[in-house]
């Protein structure tokens, strides 16, 4: 979920922590069945397949210099991203990475890597 203003302006007013936890099941609801809309389609997990490549999940952060910092930022998005994945539709990662695969193929071919075959 995004930052937001907090649900509550008075903590101990029982209506409000009650309307507030109403609110806040409600975003995690919406959050949820926005991830699984995305999922279940072939091009929204090729977008967010993508998007978690672009942050270098899968790549070491370290660069010597302050690009380090750029990395890690860009990594923390992703592995927040892939947290959600995990939470609200875990056999789409699976899906993903096997859907990915001739795509990566086709890359590695073409800067010249060797593929296992």
């Amino acid at each position: 979920m995004s930052q937001q203003k907090a649900f509550v302006k008075n903590a101990a007013d029982p209506k409000q922590v009650d309307n507030a936890r109403k609110l806040e099941k409600e975003q995690i609801n919406k959050e949820r069945n926005d991830f699984i809309s995305i999922l279940k389609t072939e091009a929204g997990r090729r977008i967010i397949w993508d998007q978690l490549c672009f942050c270098g999940i899968f790549k070491m952060s370290y660069t010597g210099d302050n690009g380090t910092y750029v990395n890690e930022g860009k990594r923390i998005v992703g592995l927040r991203l892939l947290e959600k994945i995990n939470i609200y539709s875990p056999e789409s990662y699976g899906l993903m990475l096997k859907e990915s695969q001739p795509i990566e193929k086709i890359e590695e071919e073409e800067e010249g890597g060797e593929t296992n075959e």
